[in-house]
C-alpha cells in the first residue's frame, strides 16, 4: 500500500476478524510493516 502520509494505522481490514489497531511510522527511507498482518506501508513519491 503506498501512502503520502507519515504515519498509518493497520487493523488487519477484516472487520471483527483484524487485529489491535496499531499506529506505524513509516520514513522516506524505509517501509513500515504491520507487526500483525504483515501489510507493507511505503510512501508515495511527490509527483
Amino acid at each position: 500500500m503506498t501512502k503520502k502520509i507519515k504515519t498509518v494505522k493497520c487493523d488487519g481490514g477484516d472487520k471483527d476478524l483484524g487485529h489491535p489497531h496499531v499506529y506505524l511510522s513509516v520514513s522516506k527511507e524505509q517501509k513500515a510493516v504491520c507487526p500483525y498482518c504483515g501489510k507493507i506501508f511505503e510512501l508515495k513519491d511527490k509527483d
